[in-house]
């Protein structure tokens, strides 16, 4: 759900979840705010600014939300897109008035034991930002919106439904998926036993002052006036979800969020398959984890236009650890990371600290604990081209389709995008591939090096030392 008071602000929910129908007992579901961003020191030294007059730009943090929610509820069934809300739902609590994030409770003390794979929340159209100031955080000015960003606020009703596959509305009947990142994941209601879903304002390591933006107080009084008074210059200095969920119900979850860093401070999820940890999305880093930036295959080939190696018999230069993108797009790029040459897997250091690039026989392992199916069960649910076989993404690996760069007749071509992920393996040249077309994961062998150079970019994922 994306939430806004005259901002960009995205609100990501994130929670923790897997069908068990024993309805012979129940259990109880607590779903309850925890305290949000502490009030920390600003690192910064604030300043109000007069743009005009009248008016007064004001430096600002968010420090908590206030919200409407009608009711809660709870079911079995997996929202997916493009499939009917058919589902039982089991309401545990509504709410009457706006409330901060932390003083949200619901319970249920009567719902039926199993596993859960789904959330829905019915938002009343409106919602207030508490913001501090950036000169003295202890002062705050509570600002009022609107869910749809359309108004002030009003009574009407927003519904977001939430499950593994990402966030998700009603629309003629079916759902249709709003944010994939906006998820949450299974938990489990046991018999006589208290389940805790605990909401919280920012990412796990949230700060204060991790985001500021200027309010624009029109006429100067001090006070939040909708409608008239603007929000701008949204700037964050760590990126990251506004929600996070998370379930304390004597499990532990195979989930692990903000896992691990790489040097250009991507952060990653992981997911524990069996005994090994894997990255939950492709590796992204620009450099290699000593410091040495990744030229792209096109500024590689630039920079051999300007400083040509001598002419044969001498023998091309090697190529250096080089990197690309695919489609040469930058707005790919956030999306299925970053596609690597062989060179650059070698080097040994493409991975964070206490992670690498997986040997053939690590992927051999992954996919003989998965058995039949297997890269169905890792591909993600969209963005792969139709039929996309076998994807259920049961294990949240959510393999993607970044496709490849490869030589064809001495040029290099992308391919695959949309259709087929490639991963290198650190074992000389072997690869894993996914088709939108095959439940399998297959193997697949590449030159390491080529006339003129590396001729194969792939994507990467790592895996835990």
């Amino acid at each position: 759900m994306k939430i806004r008071i005259l901002t960009g602000m995205t609100v990501v929910l994130v929670l923790l979840f897997s069908c068990n129908k024993d309805r012979d007992e129940t259990g109880k579901l607590i779903f309850k705010g925890v305290k949000v961003m502490p009030a920390l020191k600003s690192v910064y030294v604030g300043t109000e600014k007069n743009s005009t007059a009248a008016s007064v730009t004001h430096v600002m943090h968010t420090a908590n939300l206030k919200l409407d929610i009608a009711d809660i509820w709870v079911s079995q069934g997996l929202v997916s897109e493009n499939i009917a809300d058919d589902f039982e739902w089991h309401k545990i609590g509504e709410g009457n008035g706006m409330k901060a994030v932390e003083e949200i409770l619901f319970t249920a003390d009567d719902l039926p034991v199993g596993d859960y794979q789904s959330i829905k929340i019915n938002f009343r159209n409106s919602i207030v930002r508490v913001a501090v100031y950036q000169s003295n955080i202890s002062k705050t000015v509570e600002m009022s919106g609107s869910l749809d960003e359309e108004s002030c606020g009003d009574g009407s009703i927003i519904t977001q439904y939430f499950s593994k596959r990402g966030n998700h509305s009603l629309q003629n009947g079916s759902f249709h998926l709003d944010a994939e990142g906006e998820y949450i994941r299974g938990f489990k209601v046991k018999p006589g036993e208290t389940t805790t879903v605990y909401w919280k304002l920012g990412g796990i390591n949230s700060k204060l002052t991790d985001c500021t933006f200027d309010w624009i107080d029109a006429n100067g009084n001090g006070s939040w006036d909708c409608g008239l008074d603007q929000t701008a210059n949204f700037n964050c200095t760590v990126s990251g979800p506004m929600w996070t969920f998370g379930v304390d119900d004597g499990e532990v979850s195979p989930f692990i969020v903000g896992a691990v860093s790489d040097i250009d401070g991507n952060t990653y999820n992981a997911i524990k398959i069996g005994n090994q940890i894997w990255m939950a999305e492709n590796l992204k880093t620009t450099r290699l984890n000593d410091g040495p930036s990744l030229m792209t295959r096109e500024q590689y080939q630039k920079y051999l236009e300007e400083n040509p190696p001598a002419p044969p018999p001498t023998p091309m230069p090697p190529d250096p650890p080089l990197r690309a993108i695919q489609n040469n797009d930058p707005n790919l790029f956030p999306v299925y990371g970053s596609l690597y040459s062989y060179t650059t897997v070698a080097t040994g250091k493409l991975c964070p600290s206490g992670w690498h690039v997986p040997s053939d026989a690590e992927w051999t392992t992954l996919t003989n604990y998965l058995g039949k199916n297997a890269g169905g069960k890792l591909k993600a649910t969209r963005l792969w081209h139709p039929p996309n076989q076998g994807a259920t993404d049961e294990t949240e690996f959510s393999a993607l389709p970044g496709g490849a760069m490869i030589m064809v007749s001495g040029v290099h071509r992308y391919t695959g995008y949309g259709q087929e992920g490639y991963w290198w393996t650190s074992s000389n040249g072997s690869a894993r591939i996914m088709t939108f077309s095959s439940g399998d994961v297959n193997q697949v062998s590449y030159h390491t090096t080529g006339a003129g150079g590396e001729d194969t970019f792939l994507s990467c994922r790592c895996v835990k030392d």
